[in-house]
Formats: C-alpha cells, sequence, structure tokens
C-alpha cells in the first residue's frame, strides 16, 4: 500500500475512529507528563491531528504561524507609534494575503481567462487553482485578532514561538473554530498546572456525545435527501424543493453546532475553555438577534475588528457627484461593509456575496424599521413571538439556498438559486414529494421501501429530539447547553438519555455511510 493510501485510510476528522483513539491517549498522557512538557505535547498532539487531517497543507499553517510570530515581535519592539502601525499593517497584509491565495485563486484564475484571450492565448482559468488549506480561515482571523489586540495594547505578546504555535494550531479549534481570542486562549494554553479532574471528564465527554448526536444522527441523516436534491435541482420542484431548503438549514446548524461541542469537549479533557458558538439561533425574533446567537465568535471578530472601528473612525470624504462630505462611515453603512465581508470569507463566488448583501438588507431594514416604527416590546405574546420567529428563520432558510447552490458540489449561480427559489411556488403534490423522497435516498439503502420507511422514521425521531433540546436551552434551562441540562437529571433518567444518545449516533453512523450521506464538517470547507 502506497504512503498516499496510508494517509487516506488513516485520515482524521472528529467523527473518525482514528480521533477516537487519539484524544484519549493525548489527553491522558498530558496529565501524566510533567508540567514543562505539557505545552510541547500538546503542540506536537496538535500538527499530528492537523498532519492527518490536511497533510499537505501543514507547510502553510507553519509559515502563517513564524510569520505572524515575526509580526507581533516586530509590533512589540517598535519604539514608535508609527512603526508599530507599519509593522500592523505589515502583518495584516501578509495573512489576508495568503488567505486570499488559498481562499479566491478559483476566482483570480477564472478572472484572467478574457486577459489571456485578448492576448490570443489559450487558458483555461484551471491552472495554479488549488483548494483553500483546511481550517485557514479560522486561524488567519485568529492571527489578525492577536495582532490587532497587540497593537492596541490589550493583550501582551506571547515570546515563546512554541505557545504562539500552539494558540494558532490547537486540535479542537483549528479546522472550523471557534475563532478564539488571545486574551481568552492563550493564558488557558500556558497554565500548564492543571490536574486531572474527572467531573471535567465528564462534563467534556458530556459535550462531546451531544455533539456527535448533532453531526451523525441529524445533519448527516438530513445531508442523504438535501445533497440528492441539490446535486439534481432541475429534477425537483414545488414541496420537494421547499423542504430541501428547510433541511439544509437545519442540517447546517446541527452539523456546525454539533463540531463546535466537538470541539468544546474536547478542549475540555485539558481543562481549557474555549468560547460557545451557537446559543439556539433558531428560536431569535430578530435578525439582530439571531447574529448574537449564529457562529457567534464570528460575528463577534466581525464587529469588534470591522463594525467598530468604522463607526469610531474619523476621517473627511467626499461623495462623487454629490459633493457632501462625510466625517465618518455611517452606521448602516458599516453593517453592509461587515456583511459583505462575511459573504466573502464563506466563499468566492457571486452566490456568497448576494447572500451577504442579503444579511445586509436584513439587518439594514429591520435597524430602519426600529427607527421608524420604535423598538418592538422585550416581552411579546407567545403568539407574536413565534411568528417573529417563523420569519426570522423563513427569511434565513431562502438566503441559504444561494449559500449551498455557491458550495463547491453545486457550483451553481445567482440565477440558479432564484430559479430554485421560484420552483418553490409551483403548485405542491404530496403524492409527487413522498416519490422524490423516497428515491432521493433508495440508492443508499437497496431501494428496499421498509429499510427507507424506517430511516425516516428515525430521522424524525432525531430531528425532533434535537429540536427539544434546543427548545429546552432557550426556555427552561436560561441557554445553558443541553449537556448541562443532562446533569440535572436523575442518574437512572440521564444514563438512559446516554444510551439513547449513542444508539442514534451509532445508527446515523451506520445510516449514512451505507447512504452516502455527509461525513465531513461542513464548515471546514469555509
Amino acid at each position: 500500500m502506497s504512503f498516499a493510501l496510508i494517509l487516506e485510510s488513516w485520515r482524521m476528522s472528529f467523527q473518525s475512529v482514528h480521533f477516537l483513539l487519539f484524544l484519549p491517549l493525548v489527553a491522558g498522557a498530558y496529565f501524566v507528563l510533567p508540567a514543562g512538557f505539557r505545552r510541547f505535547w500538546l503542540l506536537l498532539a496538535s500538527y499530528y491531528f492537523y498532519f492527518f487531517a490536511a497533510p499537505k497543507y501543514l507547510p502553510v499553517l507553519l509559515c502563517g504561524t513564524v510569520f505572524s510570530y515575526i509580526a507581533a515581535w516586530r509590533i512589540d519592539v517598535a519604539s514608535s507609534r508609527r512603526g508599530k502601525r507599519g509593522w500592523l499593517a505589515f502583518g495584516v497584509a501578509g495573512l489576508v494575503l495568503a488567505l486570499s491565495f488559498f481562499k479566491y485563486n478559483g476566482l483570480y484564475a477564472r478572472l484572467l481567462v478574457p486577459l489571456f484571450a485578448a492576448m490570443g492565448m489559450d487558458y483555461s482559468g484551471d491552472y495554479f487553482v488549488t483548494a483553500a488549506a483546511l481550517g485557514i480561515s479560522f486561524y488567519t482571523f485568529m492571527a489578525l485578532g492577536y495582532l490587532i489586540d497587540l497593537y492596541r495594547g490589550d493583550v501582551p505578546r506571547e515570546k515563546s514561538l512554541l505557545g504562539h504555535a500552539l494558540f494558532l494550531g490547537f486540535f479542537p479549534a483549528i479546522t472550523s473554530g471557534p475563532i478564539s481570542r488571545a486574551g481568552d486562549l492563550m493564558p488557558q494554553l500556558r497554565d500548564t498546572s492543571r490536574r486531572f479532574s474527572a467531573q471535567g471528564w465528564a462534563d467534556g465527554l458530556r459535550l462531546m456525545a451531544v455533539g456527535f448526536f448533532k453531526k451523525l444522527a441529524v445533519a448527516d441523516t438530513l445531508a442523504l435527501f438535501v445533497n440528492a436534491v441539490y446535486r439534481d435541482l432541475l429534477s425537483y420542484s414545488g414541496l420537494t424543493l421547499t423542504l430541501a431548503a428547510v433541511g439544509y438549514a437545519l442540517q447546517l446548524y446541527f452539523d456546525f453546532s454539533g463540531y463546535t461541542d466537538i470541539a468544546l469537549g474536547a478542549a475540555a479533557l485539558f481543562g481549557i475553555k474555549l468560547r460557545q458558538n451557537f446559543n439556539t439561533p433558531y428560536f431569535a425574533t430578530n435578525f439582530s438577534g439571531f447574529w448574537a446567537r449564529w457562529h457567534i465568535t464570528l460575528s463577534t471578530w466581525l464587529q469588534d475588528y470591522i463594525f467598530t472601528p468604522l463607526v469610531w473612525s474619523r476621517w473627511t470624504e467626499k461623495i462623487p457627484f454629490l459633493g457632501r462630505k462625510v466625517t465618518k462611515p455611517p452606521v448602516l453603512s458599516s453593517l453592509a461593509v461587515v456583511f459583505l465581508v462575511s459573504g466573502l470569507w464563506h466563499g468566492d463566488t457571486l452566490c456568497f456575496l448576494f447572500w451577504g448583501a442579503l444579511m445586509a438588507l436584513y439587518r439594514i431594514g429591520e435597524e430602519l424599521l426600529h427607527r421608524w416604527v420604535g423598538k418592538p416590546k422585550k416581552h411579546p405574546s407567545a403568539l407574536v413571538r413565534a411568528g417573529k420567529t417563523a420569519v426570522v428563520f423563513l427569511l434565513w432558510v431562502e438566503s441559504l439556498v444561494f449559500f449551498r447552490i455557491g458550495t463547491p458540489d453545486v457550483s451553481g449561480s445567482v440565477i440558479d438559486a432564484f430559479s430554485a427559489i421560484g420552483r418553490q411556488f409551483r403548485p405542491w403534490s404530496l403524492t409527487q414529494t413522498g416519490t422524490d423522497l423516497f428515491e432521493a435516498v433508495a440508492e443508499g439503502f437497496y431501494g428496499k421501501g421498509f429499510m427507507v420507511a424506517l430511516f425516516l422514521v428515525f430521522s424524525l425521531f432525531c430531528l425532533a429530539l434535537a429540536l427539544w433540546a434546543d427548545w429546552m436551552q432557550c426556555f427552561r434551562l436560561g441557554g445553558k447547553h443541553p449537556a448541562e441540562g443532562l446533569k440535572l437529571l436523575h442518574p437512572a433518567v440521564r444514563w438512559a438519555f446516554y444510551f439513547v444518545l449513542v444508539l442514534c449516533c451509532f445508527a446515523g453512523f451506520i445510516a449514512g455511510s451505507g447512504g452516502f450521506g455527509g461525513t465531513n464538517f461542513l464548515y471546514g470547507g469555509f
């Protein structure tokens, strides 16, 4: 067997057997080793994880680590404010250029096609195109935040290259976040005096169990239907497309929040606390609340490092043609910039840019509505709250049609997305929808009607359980994670829940594997 095949068969991801063997060994050895060796061990384990997750991109991570370390050193030792600002600009520009190359080289290549054609050269646009380095969006934003905080004087410089590398490469968060801040994570990684805690391990494993349930039993089972529809969009219409759009919104949420739960749980085994990334976003009653609950670490990063500096900046600019001078960007235009950046962060096609524009439209429209008619009551009736939640969810679902069609396995256009949304409103046929549902997943179950029916019942049960857990978190647990709620149950009931979670994870893994479901975490591609 070749080395490439060995790497492929031993590929590392949270839902791989490799990871389930790797994590307890690394976490157990961490507390056995002398304190002075623990950070090195954790860095070694992190690079081992990343190597088996994305071997060809380990050099990219290493180069980004060394580059940001040098930039931080120069910012720290610069004797003048101007010098610090210059080195900050150098560091930010280098990191953004690297991110831009790996995320948008396909776009750059496509833009070169007409240029080469004008020169009489045959150029397909596919040369020099490479996929985005795994996790580069997340650890680049961490590095950028660290350099900016260091320049502002909010954090001290991590003088150890080992500590700096561990901050950017800490394995639970490297592929899909959460996006940690230097002030939060660096001191925790630097503290190697922590002792083994049975309670900490119990809490971490409980979080991971919930995360695996969301991923394997909910997101991956939804993926069987959603992927089949979106990869053959022209064959479907009506209620089928509507269900696929709703299914993708649920799949994306439970996939990414499941990843976050596993990441938080894995970090907790080492006594390290990562930032919360989701807090029941689908129960939000407006989009400001939604973005305070969805991908929280990205939302707050964009707010702290783009929106707030824009709003508080002071400069004078004359608007072309109008001649009007402004001394600072208005709040609403700053909101638009933030969401357009968010769209570009997610992908390099017009679909993602349009998705960002839609998010900006939602938020700006909401702000204008509040200015014109006043802010809504803090405690609306249950009916009003449910109606507002439904409106926010449906607008989000339709925006994600552009998001899904922009992903590489579909590679559709904005026109395709509008067409898919338009075909949702064709006459609905329950008979046709039932046929579409069966055919979409039947291939993975040998066309056996009984197996397909059993799979659909299982999927609905797991989805209902996951949504109920979110409802409990929002309305009964005061925002605390459902894993915290499990601790409050009678031991017999709690262990019954553990058994159900493990059984559902196992069944979801089998169904996803046999039914060609999603295996990788979706946000690893962003």
